[in-house]
């Protein structure tokens, strides 16, 4: 049993539904713009239905479309192609951001102004026969549109949120079709490529000539086709944009009627820049250490020179020809002190000060700065921080 048939059959749905429907055919049809007029004056009544509306004469697009579905909706055939009909009408409403909400607001609304034509036209226990048979098609008819609506709104969503990660992925994939050209491409490639649209362009065409000379890039891109064997180029420097960037490339064959290659590109400049400055700073540290070392050797050597100058100084005479020789020697011990000192201090940086700050006063002031500068951005009296 397929997924249509085990519908009609929970719902009780059967033939004599369908000699019902069809009988009450004739007392709708008169009353089709009727019911279709009334049916999106009361869409258009809800702003947040109304929204999908782009203006007029798609409104009056749709109500042909509703005849028709009200038309299949009484006359049938209850089958297969109904049922995938049905299932596409769930996946418009997803495409125009329909609110499922108003799907079940408007199929009760259709649903009343049936059997309010039902009750007016038919015997008493006809009508509410013929009731109960539009009650379990359009109850039916709402259960393939919102089933298939839910299923579309989780893919959609599913795809966004793919979109999202591969967005923000610092790799650049593009794909390229038999004849060379770039049949599909990630949105990072915007960084590589500026705003320049790649697809349908010659993958040659679409990266910067500095790229393609640094790497050498078509002839890879021969050997790789030919060999039908990835080729990883490890690093690739090249200047872009007078801009010293780096790249890791791998060129990657397929088999697809739409894709015989893969094309990635990553940029490491970043990476590249971060381990840079690691080393430097490793390398200030080692160099640190080492004048660490130096002047802890060199300051007690200097200590006893200085102290043995200052005796040596003062058992001189004020009038002996060799004191203002002891008296330079002394100076330059003491500048020779002063750079041990200055090379500890080097390799020991001091820490950064710290206090205690009030940020409600930070903030006060920061807001009050705000208002002076911007006053009519005040926040309000819900307060100015991030909504949860």
């Amino acid at each position: 049993m397929n997924a249509f048939d085990e519908m009609k059959s929970w719902m009780g749905f059967d033939a004599s539904d369908e000699v019902r429907l069809r009988a009450m055919w004739p007392h709708v049809q008169p009353a089709l713009d009727a019911l279709t007029s009334r049916f999106y004056v009361r869409i258009l009544e809800h702003p947040g239905a109304a929204a999908v509306f782009v203006d007029e004469a798609q409104v009056k697009r749709l109500k042909l479309t509703l005849r028709s579905w009200l038309e299949e909706l009484m006359l049938g055939p209850w089958d297969a192609d109904y049922f995938a009909r049905r299932e596409r009408i769930g996946r418009v409403h997803v495409n125009v951001r329909l609110g499922a909400r108003y799907m079940f607001t408007a199929m009760n609304t259709m649903r009343d102004d049936l059997m309010q034509i039902a009750l007016a036209v038919l015997p008493p226990e006809e009508a509410t026969e013929t009731c109960h048979s539009i009650a379990r098609i359009t109850d039916i008819d709402l259960a393939i549109m919102t089933g298939t609506y839910v299923e579309s709104r989780a893919a959609r969503q599913m795809e966004t949120l793919q979109d999202l990660i591969i967005s923000h992925l610092p790799v650049t994939v593009l794909l390229l079709d038999a004849n060379g050209e770039v049949s599909a491409a990630t949105r990072p490639g915007t960084r590589l490529f500026g705003n320049v649209p790649v697809l349908g362009r010659p993958w040659s065409e679409a990266l910067p000539a500095a790229l393609l000379a640094a790497a050498d890039l078509e002839a890879h891109m021969r050997r790789a086709v030919r060999d039908h064997r990835e080729i990883t180029l490890l690093r690739v420097d090249a200047q872009i944009d007078r801009q010293d960037r780096n790249f890791r490339i791998s060129i990657v064959p397929l088999d697809h009627q739409h894709a015989r290659v893969l094309l990635h590109l990553e940029e490491l400049t970043d990476a590249i820049r971060t381990e840079s400055r690691m080393q430097r700073s490793e390398s200030l540290a080692q160099l640190g250490a080492l004048s660490a070392a130096v002047a802890e050797e060199l300051r007690s050597p200097l200590a006893g020179i200085s102290g043995a100058i200052e005796v040596l100084t003062r058992s001189l005479a004020d009038t002996d020809e060799r004191k203002p020789i002891m008296n330079q020697v002394e100076e330059e011990v003491r500048r020779l002190d002063k750079l041990v000192a200055n090379l500890l201090e080097f390799a020991q940086p001091p820490s950064a000060p710290t206090s205690e700050v009030n940020l409600s006063e930070v903030a006060r002031r920061l807001l009050d700065l705000g208002r002076r500068d911007h006053p009519g951005s005040a926040p309000t009296e819900h307060g100015a921080g991030f909504k949860a």
